[in-house]
């Protein structure tokens, strides 16, 4: 495939992205979502974040990104404005990383079908709109992965260093990705799979509250009290489930082969298990162990993005 016709691609894939973004969220809101980034007033985490955007405090310690971004923004566009900025770059910025993916044509073909599923994915809304801090994060996370020749070279490290910076979670992220690359991936899902059964059985449901006291002194939420959670049996089902569909994608013919031969996929992969393992293990009731969970979900669409490397569905 030629440069300009692979530029002619990427343009109007962008275009098409874009305009379906704005006009999921903003333009026909009340089909698609509750309208909540359009509303005068903010509620939940966005009637915080509105204060200290125009605010001369930081936060607390560990978000000194995002208070620097608040910073640069405020004096020229209003809060609604930013939001809009935000958005578009945190979907932007997802774009240009999975197009950096894109190693044959039959993969540019089945793009669309990539910007569709992120565009529809639930947990890229929450963090493109309600979550800021940890939405600005995942910007610089991405192109930490996805957007430099190889993860922890210099590029890489200066985009590490502002994810943490906008949110002390990342550390951990970065830490456990590091730590991963040296396990192999079957030692690592036969890790997972004992953690989520004794996650399931309820051995270590008393373990997190050593660690509780720490991550509230963090104040890495937002969060009223020190809440503690009780989940069901389906709820923790559900979250197993959902964390354990890249184990069901290794059984799908040549994708396992992809992984192996894929050093960045493998290195997802191994820090998934690796990750979801620790938090199952020692966060298993903690109320906000879903936004821990998360950063190992948010990687989903570019699984599936990794599939269309071996799928063509003209021969289905």
């Amino acid at each position: 495939m030629t440069l300009h016709k692979k530029f002619i691609n990427l343009s109007f894939n962008l275009f098409f992205f874009i305009f379906f973004i704005i006009l999921k969220n903003y333009l026909l809101c009340d089909v698609f979502s509750d309208c909540s980034l359009t509303q005068d007033e903010y509620g939940g985490d966005l009637s915080k974040y509105v204060i200290h955007y125009y605010s001369n405090q930081i936060v607390n310690n560990y978000n000194i990104g995002t208070y620097a971004i608040f910073k640069l923004f405020h004096t020229w566009v209003s809060f609604e404005f930013f939001l809009i900025i935000f958005q578009l770059s945190f979907y932007s910025i997802i774009f240009f990383s999975a197009f950096n993916l894109i190693e044959n044509e039959n993969l540019l073909k089945n793009f669309p079908l990539f910007v569709l599923v992120v565009a529809f994915y639930p947990f890229y809304d929450g963090y493109s709109s309600f979550a800021i801090k940890q939405g600005l994060g995942m910007i610089f996370l991405f192109a930490s992965l996805f957007l430099v020749k190889r993860v922890f070279s210099l590029t890489s490290c200066i985009f590490i260093i502002i994810a943490i910076l906008n949110h002390l979670v990342f550390s951990v992220f970065y830490f456990i990705f590091w730590i991963s690359r040296y396990f192999s991936l079957k030692f690592l899902i036969i890790v997972y799979l004992l953690t989520i059964f004794i996650y399931l059985q309820n051995i270590n449901n008393s373990w997190y509250l050593v660690n509780i006291n720490f991550l509230y002194s963090l104040d890495l939420f937002f969060i009223a009290d020190r809440i503690l959670s009780s989940f069901n049996p389906e709820s923790k089902l559900r979250f197993v489930v959902f964390s354990s569909l890249p184990l069901f994608f290794l059984f799908i013919p040549g994708f396992k082969k992809l992984v192996y031969e894929n050093e960045l996929l493998k290195n997802l992969y191994q820090h998934h298990f690796l990750y979801s393992s620790m938090v199952y293990l020692f966060l298993s009731e903690f109320y906000y162990i879903d936004r821990f969970l998360s950063l190992t979900w948010i990687f989903y669409p570019f699984y599936f993005l990794y599939l269309l490397q071996i799928v063509k569905f003209n021969k289905i």
